[in-house]
C-alpha cells in the first residue's frame, strides 16, 4: 500500500513500467474534464474508470474488494471519503467476480484512510480495500480509479 500527498506522486517512479504510465498520464492529461467510465490509457495494461458517488457509513453488508491482476490507485478529484483496508487473509470470502478481477470480502477493517483531492492510495493484489466511506459527513465524491496491470 502506498497513502502519501498528490504533490508527491512523481516520488513512485520507476516502481514499474505501468505505474510510470498512469504517473505520466495524472501529470500530463486534463483529469477534470475526463469523461465519464472507463479511459484507456495503454490497452489492458494501464486503464482509469471515472464516477461519481455519495459516501455512506460502513454496514455489516458492506464488501472489500481485492484484485489478482491489477492494482487500483485511488485519486479523488473533489470530496473527502475514507477507505477501510485490511489484509485479505484476514477477512471472510463473501465472493469471486473473476469477470471484474476481484474477490469481495467482509470483515472489519485494519486501518482507516482519509482521501480527499489532496492525497492518493494506491493497494496491491491482497490489500483489501472498501472505498466510498463517510469521512464526516455524507458527501458526493468524483474520483478517478487507476487499473494498473502488475
Amino acid at each position: 500500500m502506498i497513502y502519501d500527498k498528490k504533490v508527491n506522486i512523481s516520488r513512485y517512479s520507476g516502481l514499474s513500467k505501468n505505474i510510470d504510465t498512469a504517473i505520466h498520464f495524472i501529470e500530463t492529461a486534463d483529469l477534470q474534464h475526463l469523461p465519464k467510465g472507463r479511459t484507456t490509457i495503454d490497452g489492458e495494461e494501464v486503464f482509469v474508470n471515472h464516477f461519481s458517488y455519495t459516501t455512506s457509513e460502513q454496514t455489516p453488508e458492506s464488501l472489500f474488494e481485492d484484485h489478482m491482476e491489477y492494482l487500483d490507485l485511488h485519486f479523488p478529484l473533489s470530496g473527502a471519503e475514507k477507505i477501510a483496508v485490511s489484509e485479505a487473509a484476514s477477512l471472510k470470502e463473501a465472493e469471486k467476480r473473476l469477470d471484474e478481477d476481484a474477490i469481495m470480502y467482509t470483515g472489519t477493517s485494519q486501518e482507516l484512510l482519509p482521501v480527499s483531492d489532496k492525497e492518493f492510495l494506491i493497494v496491491y493484489p491482497g490489500e483489501a480495500h472498501l472505498p466510498k466511506l463517510v469521512a464526516e459527513n455524507p458527501v458526493e465524491v468524483d474520483k478517478l480509479v487507476f487499473k494498473i496491470r502488475l
